[in-house]
């Protein structure tokens, strides 16, 4: 119990922290809308690493967490092989939405407490949250702060029915690359013909859709597919 005590005191004290940091400056347009459907833009920024690697995305607001897992899959050109979850703190309580599996699946508290992530929809947490950690494979330990940036009930003259993305820099590391360090191990290696591992790895690289820079086009034709990809997640879980 003390242990459980001591992380979650310092998970809120962490995500505080990141929160103050990375929201400094930008400003919710407005919280007092007009009725209509609403949108919200989030900024996708990855944690824990001095590259500069991020996406900014819109999204309708009325989409769940789970969509929100997917459409970021789709962003990131990820497999979504791994488990994820969404980490905030309302009110000095660390909140956690993950997809609910069996207790006796996982010895881990929090996740057995979590918010299940289809039930939950992004306007029931922004803006009264204003940024949430999202997690993605625990063992390359990917981290991302997702921050609401602003909100809108309309996206030009149109309706908005698959996420857009905005803008966006850097290049995402490929699902399975080992981390940090082994996205950079990655880099020298493909970027080094004279390096041992240059074939191999780039042909791995391939492999994986790896993407070297920002690709707006086929961003945003991945995430047009959402849905898609969403059935067949929710089919290989029935199945599985």
């Amino acid at each position: 119990m003390e242990d459980a005590t001591n992380y979650e005191a310092e998970a809120i004290a962490y995500q505080e922290k990141i929160e103050k940091e990375t929201i400094e400056g930008l400003s919710l347009i407005s919280k007092h809308l007009a009725k209509g459907k609403r949108y919200f833009m989030l900024n996708l920024q990855f944690i824990e690493t001095d590259q500069d690697v991020y996406r900014q995305i819109t999204v309708p607001a009325d989409i769940t967490f789970f969509d929100l897992h997917i459409i970021i899959q789709d962003c990131f050109n990820w497999m979504d092989y791994h488990l994820f979850d969404f980490q905030y703190v309302y009110r000095k309580k660390l909140k956690m939405i993950t997809e609910r599996f069996d207790e006796d699946l996982f010895d881990d508290t929090a996740r057995n407490k979590a918010l299940e992530a289809h039930e939950v929809r992004l306007d029931a947490v922004f803006p009264q949250t204003m940024a949430v950690k999202y997690s993605y494979d625990y063992g390359d330990g990917w981290e991302l702060l997702v921050t609401l940036m602003s909100e809108a009930t309309g996206y030009g003259e149109v309706s908005l029915d698959a996420p857009v993305c905005n803008e966006g820099a850097g290049a995402v590391p490929p699902e399975d690359v080992g981390g940090w360090g082994g996205f950079e191990d990655f880099l020298i290696a493909i970027n080094d013909k004279t390096d041992s591992e240059h074939e191999h790895m780039s042909a791995w690289g391939r492999g994986q859709g790896f993407e070297d820079k920002f690709e707006h086009k086929k961003i945003n034709s991945r995430m047009a597919k959402w849905k898609t990809h969403k059935r067949i997640h929710e089919k290989n879980m029935r199945e599985g």
